[in-house]
């Protein structure tokens, strides 16, 4: 009797593990539940689904039952939908009870094209989006896997959307194209990321890219993303329009990046853009500006039409109103003789706040205190200047070339005219004196070269810089 009772346990358990294994891994076939689920799936609105012969399985991860069905007809809002096959997870403890619900389903859908994308655009919102999927997008392959959560009630309460897509073609703008864009995706009803994007934008070369979107009350938009630039004045005219705002685009005829870049979006309930930023960080392998109008004046007597830039890491930070923009690297106007250069620049539509750091090659002159720079020689220019529509404030601006150096503090501007200043320092081979402002100008020194005095104050007659000034003048000097 013992031998029978335990042999009867021994079946009974080798039948549960044989019926757990091919719960497990092949299932057990039936198509008595398909009228069920497809009617429990049709409460969810707008959803029909014919199924063949389905399979009752247990998934180990989730502990829990579920029917697996291949290449199932699905219809939602009349629209096909092509999937490889759909698992309906149920509720164990309903099961027991005879009250069969369903937890949620699980849908693997084929690899759709483009046609097909164009076909489910219309179940699709918001209308934006749907407008992108229709106008935009030219070409590509979508391998996506869906979950959708049940209520009670067999509607839908919630959905998770992961996948990939291969070999995306899309116009951003007129003439302006993604291509060979790959990327993985995952979303729910307010957020959606996409991850490992890589391809091109037109010329740029796009990779380890991101896009977060949150889509609670309008549509916040992150991204990040690399890209390796090198354009040439063709390519940069093809741009034109789209950078026709910003005034340095307007210059650049050349240029060869590798990037890092950060984009934010903040866009209302009509998707129109509320705020945005745009930081920028990489290196500037090469670089040409021209300038719109040759620079040339008493100071710099040769025509500088050119800026060429090399090895120049960049941090630039753009938002409303309001642009950043430092380096550190070289330049050169001729291509050919490269300085070092350091700047900070910080600037809207009619303000500028600038500092720079640079070591200067071509020529300067001074007529007033009769100093010519050698063009030999390399000089260090410090400038930090502040401008505000029509007003210039200087804060300091350092002039050293080997012994001689100019020193300038608080020098104002407006239109060209002079309205006040600080203090000066000149010490050259000719020169060496100060000037101060106060009450008064005080100018005291051991020497002052007053060869083009003359000349200066002959061309103040015509062109008066320093009609503004008006003070009471004492002078201390032994030559």
């Amino acid at each position: 009797m013992k031998k029978i009772i335990t042999s009867s346990i021994s079946a009974v358990l080798f039948l549960l593990i044989l019926l757990i294994v091919i719960l497990l891994t092949i299932g057990i076939e039936t198509n008595k539940f398909n009228e069920f689920i497809s009617k429990k799936v049709s409460q969810a609105k707008n959803i029909d689904l014919d199924l063949d012969t389905i399979k009752f399985k247990i998934d180990l991860k989730e502990l829990s039952l579920f029917l697996e069905a291949k290449n199932p007809k699905i219809t939602y809002r009349e629209v096909y939908i092509p999937a490889k096959n759909i698992k309906v997870y149920i509720n164990f403890v309903s099961l027991i009870k005879s009250d069969v619900k369903l937890k949620k389903l699980n849908l693997n859908l084929k690899e759709l094209d483009i046609t097909q994308l164009n076909k489910l655009s219309s179940i699709i919102k918001p209308s934006n989006f749907k407008s992108i999927l229709n106008n935009k997008i030219k070409k590509g392959k979508l391998i996506s896997e869906i979950e959708i959560f049940l209520k009670e009630d067999g509607t839908i309460k919630d959905f998770i959307a992961k996948g990939t897509i291969k070999n995306l073609e899309a116009e951003l703008f007129s003439n302006i194209h993604f291509r060979k864009i790959n990327l993985g995706f995952f979303a729910d009803q307010n957020d959606i990321l996409i991850k490992n994007i890589f391809g091109y934008l037109d010329d740029i070369e796009i990779s380890d890219g991101d896009i977060k979107l949150n889509l609670e009350n309008g549509a916040k938009i992150s991204s990040n993303f690399n890209s390796k630039i090198d354009l040439d004045e063709k390519i940069i005219l093809k741009y034109s329009e789209l950078f026709k705002k910003f005034e340095l685009f307007k210059n650049l005829k050349s240029l060869k990046a590798d990037l890092s870049n950060n984009i934010s979006l903040n866009l209302d309930s009509t998707y129109k853009i509320k705020d945005y930023s745009y930081n920028i960080l990489g290196t500037i392998e090469k670089g040409k500006f021209e300038l719109l109008k040759p620079f040339e004046n008493d100071y710099i007597r040769e025509e500088l039409k050119t800026v060429y830039l090399s090895e120049l890491k960049i941090k630039t930070t753009v938002i409303p109103k309001n642009i950043s923009l430092n380096g550190e690297g070289k330049y050169s106007f001729n291509n050919l003789d490269f300085s070092k250069i350091d700047f900070k620049n910080q600037f809207n539509k009619d303000y500028l706040r600038s500092k720079i750091n640079l070591n200067y090659r071509n020529s300067f002159t001074l007529d007033l205190i009769n100093y010519k720079k050698p063009k030999t020689s390399i000089a260090t220019l410090y400038l930090d200047l502040e401008k505000n529509r029509d007003n210039i404030n200087i804060y300091e601006l350092s002039f050293k070339e080997g012994k001689n150096a100019i020193n300038i503090n608080g020098l104002k501007l407006k239109k060209n005219q002079l309205l006040s200043f600080k203090k000066i320092g000149v010490e050259t081979t000719n020169n060496e004196f100060t000037v101060q402002k106060q009450k008064i100008i005080t100018i005291r020194g051991n020497k002052f070269d007053a060869t083009n005095l003359v000349k200066f104050l002959n061309k103040q007659v015509d062109e008066n810089k320093l009609q503004q000034i008006n003070s009471i003048l004492k002078l201390t000097l032994k030559k």
